[in-house]
């Protein structure tokens, strides 16, 4: 090194050490770290988002924020009134959400301030620019907010509408009122048992929900009921089919007036709203549409958590245990304005069968806001034509009491769908037999034979019976119109002589014996598994029956190998006895028995469900309906 090297080195290096030692460039990433980078946030990692980190550096907050969260989000808020920066407030809702993670009393706080900054981020009116769906911001937002209000529930469980009312909710820096506003349900808050958050479950054993991100937290609402009572006429009619311990899905939103701000001097009260999923779909917030988060399932699968799930093979073989507890079930309070389908079980079985496939219907927003479901279930060891006569006399009772002002329009358009056995329960109900099915068990005239009158009464009622008024559409799964061969089986006859009837039918049942044609007096009992033998005339009988005019049916069959097969049989029903000729509709899938079951039956039904909507609104045009996708301002 020559001498004015020597002498210019001290400069240089010093240069060196004022420009920083950091080299620019990149380094490659897989995807995965990509995906991870990008997503995260406070909701993810220990740490708020690389936008806000950006926000805190640039405001030289970053050592603040570490130290003081609490100051460096008046700072940031000071900023936003001044500016009106829109971005700010998701910086301000990250910090106050990790700030909830001390869970203390006073870090109540801290969901309240997450809750209103990511809901000023979303919707305040004179923040600026107006917010940007595909900004990753926007998207942290409402996650931000559904976190916060996730937490705020599950911390606050069911408060009654007085306690809410009277409480002031506290945020980092002010405070304002709390109170319910819109309330769905069919009782108060405080009269519920229980209100969960419906993420902190995963569903088994049914289809999972959807999992369709949208606005607030999908909860659950517990309730016991008195079933007894409301059958007895204690309570309103609209609740007395309802099962005795309810789980009813719900939405839980917190909102504020519209055209309010975080700007304003004087805050407006934040306002927790629960909101019914079948009536409502979407809020309007400062003329947004804004899609609600809604989950069916996991309500469902809630309350049935270990319950006995059973019930359908012990009411077969335990008659007396279970011939009070059938009936009529709903899981919504009867609602006027919507179409009722009826949901008819098989042999064996109970309405726990339908929830695969009612789980998949409801998550269609025209079905859930136009119908409503209701479930039948019977001891279905009892003679077919015995349940039959039950059925009628409920539905009938059924529609006296929960629509006493008759809304023809909407009762007469009732779509029944019945699997298997269930399936000859619903064909009763839509044939007009006079005497034919009678007088292939009876020589006599009903008026000549050597019965009490109450017995006489019931023969009426299960062979000579009138089509029910209201049904304009059935649905047919896996039906054995004609019989199935495997009724014959030893191990069907085996099992047959196990089964017991009510205790109300067994003398009454000896008694009609003895007056029958002499084929039918020979039989040891009339159990349902005789009743679906091929050569049951009785069932032939009801099968060469015409459906009446005005009601549409379809059938929906399983074939084990296959559609498009001939001879083809889903295990227990063949082809030849589920086919019932005028069908509007009659398709085949791959399946067994449980045809019901299956995703494609799901579509099936879903199609003839919405074309019988479509049906109903061209043949009704001056009815008030609710509209298919109903919101609320």
């Amino acid at each position: 090194m020559n001498a004015v090297a020597r002498r210019l080195f001290p400069s240089v290096w010093l240069l060196v050490l004022l420009a920083g030692c950091s080299t620019i460039g990149v380094i490659k990433q897989d995807k995965e770290t990509w995906l991870e980078r990008s997503r995260r946030s406070i909701l993810t990692t220990p740490d708020v988002s690389e936008v806000t980190r950006n926000i805190l550096r640039r405001r030289s907050l970053l050592e603040t924020y570490r130290n003081d969260p609490i100051g460096a989000m008046k700072i940031l808020e000071a900023e936003m009134k001044e500016t009106r920066d829109r971005s700010l407030a998701v910086a301000i809702a990250e910090l106050a959400y990790l700030q909830s993670r001390k869970w203390t009393e006073v870090e109540r706080m801290a969901l309240n301030t997450t809750i209103r900054y990511s809901y000023a981020y979303l919707f305040d009116p004179k923040l600026e620019p107006r917010p940007q769906a595909f900004d990753a911001q926007f998207r942290w937002a409402n996650d931000l907010y559904t976190t916060a209000l996730a937490d705020l529930v599950r911390v606050s469980r069911v408060d009654s509408e007085r306690e809410i009312n009277s409480r002031v909710v506290k945020w980092y820096g002010g405070e304002s009122g709390l109170k319910i506003g819109l309330n769905e349900m069919q009782w108060g808050i405080d009269e519920f048992d229980d209100l969960s958050v419906a993420y902190d479950f995963v569903v088994e054993g049914l289809p999972p929900p959807d999992n369709r991100r949208g606005f607030g937290v999908p909860c659950i609402l517990r309730r016991s009921w008195n079933r007894q009572a409301a059958l007895e006429g204690m309570d309103a009619n609209k609740f007395r089919y309802l099962p005795p311990d309810l789980a009813f899905p719900a939405t839980t939103i917190v909102r504020f007036p519209d055209g309010t701000s975080v700007l304003d001097e004087e805050q407006p009260d934040m306002i927790i709203e629960i909101l019914d999923p079948t009536k409502t779909v979407a809020v309007e917030i400062e003329g947004v549409r804004v899609p609600l988060e809604i989950d069916y399932v996991t309500p469902i699968a809630a309350v049935l958590t270990g319950k006995e799930q059973d019930i359908g093979i012990r009411a077969l073989f335990r008659g007396d245990e279970f011939q009070d507890r059938g009936g009529l079930y709903m899981f919504q309070p009867y609602d006027p304005d919507k179409i009722m389908i009826l949901m008819v079980h098989g042999l064996a079985s109970d309405p726990l069968t339908w929830l695969p496939l009612y789980t998949d219907l409801m998550e269609n927003e025209t079905i859930r806001t136009r119908y409503q479901f209701a479930f039948w279930f019977y001891p279905t060891a009892q003679p077919v034509f015995y349940s039959a006569a039950q059925l009628r006399d409920a539905l009938t009772q059924a529609y006296d009491l929960l629509d006493p002002n008759k809304n023809d329009k909407i009762d007469r358009n009732t779509v029944i769908c019945g699997h298997s056995m269930g399936g000859i329960l619903t064909r009763s109900l839509v044939v007009d037999p006079g005497t034919k099915i009678y007088d292939v068990a009876f020589d006599k005239p009903l008026e000549e034979l050597d019965l009490p009158e109450e017995d006489k009464q019931e023969l009426r009622a299960a062979l000579m019976f009138e089509p029910v008024p209201f049904a304009s559409r059935v649905i047919f799964y896996a039906t054995p119109h004609r019989g199935s061969p495997q009724a014959k089986l030893g191990i069907a006859q085996w099992a047959s002589g196990l089964l017991k009837l009510p205790s109300r039918m067994t003398g009454q049942e000896v008694r009609i014996r003895r007056q029958a044609k002499p084929e039918f007096r020979k039989l040891k009992q009339l159990t349902s598994v005789q009743a679906l033998q091929e050569d049951n005339k009785l069932l032939i009988a009801m099968a060469d029956l015409p459906i009446v005019e005005g009601v549409t049916f379809h059938s929906i069959m399983g074939d084990q190998r296959g559609p498009g097969l001939k001879d083809g049989t889903d295990g227990f029903v063949p082809y030849r006895s589920s086919h019932v000729p005028g069908a509007a509709s009659e398709v085949i899938f791959k399946s067994g028995h449980s045809v019901q079951h299956t995703p494609a039956a799901a579509r099936e039904t879903e199609r003839i469900l919405l074309l019988h909507l479509e049906e109903f609104d061209r043949n009704h045009p001056r009815l008030e309906k609710p509209d298919a996708v109903r919101d609320r301002k």
